[in-house]
């Protein structure tokens, strides 16, 4: 990922960071499903979630 990202060491951290926020959504929305939502009920809060963490990212 770092490589279609750019060079260097900004690219690095940038792709870490984009592999954290992935990490932390699919655990908060695994979390989420294991205490007993389904997946369609999940799903606004998912996709709000990812966009404001994605929007941070920016």
């Amino acid at each position: 990922m770092a490589d279609a990202l750019g060079e260097g060491v900004q690219a690095r951290l940038l792709a870490a960071q984009v592999l954290a926020v992935q990490r932390v959504l699919a655990r908060t929305n695994w979390q989420k499903v294991a205490d007993g939502r389904t997946a369609h009920d999940v799903h606004p809060e998912a996709v709000a979630d990812a966009d404001q963490a994605f929007d941070r990212l920016r």
